[in-house]
């Protein structure tokens, strides 16, 4: 069986980028947000949740730190 990247869906930009089977975390290189990745198998893997919600917020929602 061949270990190539697994095409995800990025919640922030909805762009598609490649991860590597059963690897926990990733990056969206279109709009750099840091993701975790939880995994069916090694075929099938999603988007839980972002690795720093504080950092999720300041990209998406523009609300500043100490806010």
């Amino acid at each position: 069986m061949e270990n190539r990247e697994i095409q995800i869906r990025c919640k922030a930009c909805s762009g598609r980028f490649g991860v590597p089977p059963l690897q926990t975390f990733a990056w969206c290189p279109a709009c750099h947000q840091e993701w975790k990745i939880k995994w069916l198998d090694s075929e099938s893997g999603m988007i839980i949740a972002p690795v720093s919600w504080k950092d999720y917020q300041v990209k998406s929602r523009r609300i500043l730190p100490n806010e």
